[in-house]
């Protein structure tokens, strides 16, 4: 693999990592029969007439109507329980209320980035709330990478990262430790409002790639007691309520003899469905959204051009003599690549697609599909950016917005950790899609060869008529 390749795929990864409400419906074994039924035979029938992208967001809606089973997470005298996030809680804040305007609070475009609010908690006084959040980082890696990264549980750099986007959109940080509350490691921050408002408390708790957040905004006189009832209600949080069914689970997965099977997984997902294990049923809808991918024209390259039919990108060579085309495909990402063949340090141009169902799953790709607000267009982006660079680069150096083929894109810059080398990455969404543009070139000119870049992208590169 090429280091336009590695490059491209940590850039993937890091854009998602720094890329929702309470679950309703009660399930029957009839209702979970009905489910498979109607989103089988449909996905079975687009495959048949060669509609492999069509099928892949019918299993978009297959996975929500699976999840969307489970019992609906609830508050009952203070105890909140969710079978779908296998977690519970006491709450003490018992003169609190949910309610619709702190959920508003949570800024909508992370669940574009994997992250979804469990509940949103009004207090008394003017400024108090309580938002709860969930981050699956292994669910993600699994869904970019096509299959699980060997590690189980989320590293402390990993942990850092996901708090500082989180931080990012409220304030700033002013202090930070470790603590164990009850049975649980937790990493505590103190943050400061931007601006005028009440400072902030935020408590991480992980249960292997999973990670859970308590944002806990507090006026000053009442820090002290709400501390003191944020920490008895993490006392009381229990991360593995109602357990997944492993051995059942296992049993079912065992008779999977083939697994680029698209029926053979679609028969193991009716029958964890059958038996009340939707999240496993959902974990293989992510593996069956990677087989159909594998099914979908892949970007190719045809003499002096390379295409990605799929989403009507189209990238010449200027100079064969000088650049070597090329292009890669893995799971819900696209790579196609400009090298510069005579550079002593890598040097070249990589454009790069991720297909948000495929890569973030379908609550995501549907978030990003919403109407946005220019505010949260752009923090969206400048955070996918900023996370897109720091997985390849050591740190930002530049970066700004600016207009790209008709829409508006993140530009940043940084170092890396090749000696000699910086990179600019420029980030924009397309429907569905993120697009990211990742050019490469060396310090010592690297002004001149971003220059040389953007006009071989203007006259070079397509973006489905754009």
């Amino acid at each position: 693999m090429t280091w336009t390749c590695h490059l491209g795929r940590w850039c993937a990864i890091g854009v998602m990592l720094f890329t929702v409400m309470l679950w309703g419906g009660r399930a029957r074994a009839a209702d979970a029969a009905a489910v498979c039924d109607t989103y089988s035979n449909k996905i079975l029938e687009q495959l048949k007439n060669q509609q492999p992208l069509n099928a892949i967001e019918t299993s978009a809606d297959f996975e929500e109507a699976l999840i969307a089973l489970y019992p609906p997470s609830r508050f009952e005298l203070g105890l909140y329980t969710s079978e779908a996030y296998h977690l519970s809680l006491h709450s003490p804040f018992t003169d609190w209320t949910l309610d619709d305007q702190a959920a508003k609070q949570f800024p909508s475009w992370l669940p574009s980035m994997g992250f979804e609010l469990l509940f949103a908690f009004k207090g008394k006084m003017e400024g108090e709330m309580l938002l709860a959040f969930a981050f699956d980082i292994g669910k993600i890696e699994q869904r970019i990478a096509g299959a699980a990264m060997g590690k189980t549980t989320i590293s402390d750099e990993e942990l850092q990262m996901m708090t500082q986007m989180i931080v990012g959109q409220f304030g700033v940080v002013k202090g930070q430790q470790v603590k164990t509350i009850g049975d649980h490691r937790v990493t505590y921050i103190e943050v400061g409002p931007m601006g005028i408002g009440s400072p902030m408390v935020l408590a991480n708790l992980t249960r292997g790639r999973q990670m859970y957040g308590f944002l806990l905004v507090t006026p000053t006189g009442n820090r002290p007691d709400n501390e003191k009832k944020l920490a008895e209600l993490i006392t009381t949080t229990d991360l593995n309520y109602k357990p997944a069914n492993a051995a059942a689970i296992a049993a079912v997965e065992k008779k999977i003899t083939d697994t680029d099977n698209v029926e053979q997984a679609l028969t193991a997902i009716r029958e964890l469905a059958r038996i009340g294990e939707y999240g496993a049923a959902a974990q293989q809808l992510t593996r069956l959204r990677t087989l159909i991918a594998d099914r979908m024209p892949k970007p190719t390259v045809v003499g002096n051009t390379a295409r990605y039919p799929g989403y009507e990108i189209v990238m010449q060579n200027p100079d064969p003599e000088k650049w070597k085309l090329s292009v890669e495909a893995q799971g819900g990402m696209g790579m196609m690549m400009l090298e510069d063949k005579f550079s002593v340090s890598p040097a070249g141009i990589l454009v790069g697609v991720i297909n948000t169902i495929i890569a973030y799953g379908p609550k995501a790709a549907k978030a990003l599909l919403n109407e946005m607000n220019e505010d949260e267009k752009k923090a969206m982006l400048s955070n996918a950016g900023r996370g897109g660079l720091l997985n390849i680069g050591t740190e930002v150096v530049e970066e700004r917005f600016r207009p790209f083929r008709g829409t508006l894109a993140y530009e940043g810059v940084a170092t890396t950790n090749i000696p000699g080398t910086k990179v600019k990455a420029i980030i924009f969404e397309k429907g569905t899609a993120f697009i990211m543009v990742i050019l490469m070139a060396s310090t010592a000119n690297f002004d001149a060869a971003m220059q040389q870049y953007e006009a071989i992208i203007e006259k070079n590169i397509s973006f489905g008529g754009k």
